[in-house]
């Protein structure tokens, strides 16, 4: 992952249709200078019940994205020197017309990151460009993150999904809710040796000791 710290890389994104979104973005990144850049689809991690494994999928449904130096109007030109590789990928919406030459298309097809959203990508994405899948518990109405880029930004979580281990966050992109991967476990997990509210103590190795059952066994019971 190219870091925005005292870098000259910046973000710029495409919109296109969310089926035809990988395929537009392996194109293109195939063809991509290294040295400018490159061009991804940031991922997160998710559920999958069926095989009760962790997959990834776009972070960001419908956008394509570039990490790079170019201007919007170098991006811009280097799409339409690929429009033929592309014109079937590409979603109506900056596209004027499609002609025997490929596609034209504005210099605006590429629009920029605002600053809260380049802080937010860079911090939920690791150097593979994915956003990992969060650990915690909830403590009351309060979330806690244990491990994952959840942490330290739990005020923004409004509601989870057990079921599907997703996280709803108070976060839009482009005026989209921003889903993300939150597994929500028990907090006596997380809290070795200490008692929880039916009567477990959970010892430091894992092993679960009924207290109510072992003061009746010592009582006689």
């Amino acid at each position: 992952m190219i870091k925005q710290e005292n870098s000259r890389f910046r973000y710029l994104i495409l919109a296109t249709a969310t089926l035809k979104q990988g395929l537009l973005a392996n194109v293109l990144a195939e063809r991509f200078p290294k040295e400018r850049g490159r061009i991804f689809l940031p991922e997160r991690e998710y559920w999958i019940r069926k095989t009760h494994s962790i997959g990834t999928k776009p972070l960001f449904p419908g956008y394509v994205f570039a990490q790079t130096d170019m201007s919007q109007k170098e991006l811009y030109l280097f799409v339409k020197e690929h429009c033929r590789d592309i014109q079937t990928f590409v979603n109506e919406l900056t596209v004027k017309a499609l002609k025997d030459s490929g596609i034209t298309i504005t210099d605006t097809i590429w629009s920029e990151l605002t600053e809260e959203e380049t802080a937010f990508l860079d911090r939920m994405l690791d150097e593979d460009g994915v956003e990992r899948m969060s650990v915690g518990y909830k403590e009351g109405k309060r979330y806690v993150i244990v491990d994952g880029p959840l942490k330290g930004i739990e005020d923004h979580i409004i509601g989870n999904n057990q079921h599907d281990r997703e996280a709803y966050l108070d976060v839009t992109f482009r005026d989209k809710r921003v889903v993300v991967g939150l597994e929500q476990k028990p907090k006596r997990l997380f809290s070795p040796d200490e008692m929880n509210d039916d009567h477990t103590l959970i010892l430091a190795n894992g092993k679960e000791v009924d207290l109510k059952e072992l003061a009746n066994r010592m009582m006689g019971g």
